[in-house]
């Protein structure tokens, strides 16, 4: 269910390269690994004694 907002993304470095796999001179791009949100539980007790 909140798998998405949880779970962050992995950064990446791209560039152009020849058929041999060689780095061109070219710009890069790199993106920025973005970390996941924080979820807090709180359990409290007037509820729980409720129940």
């Amino acid at each position: 269910m909140y798998d998405e907002c949880l779970t962050g993304s992995y950064g990446a470095v791209k560039y152009f390269s020849d058929a041999k796999g060689n780095k061109l001179q070219l710009s890069e791009i790199y993106e920025q690994p973005q970390d996941g949100i924080d979820i807090y539980l709180i359990v409290d007790y007037n509820i729980q004694v409720a129940l």
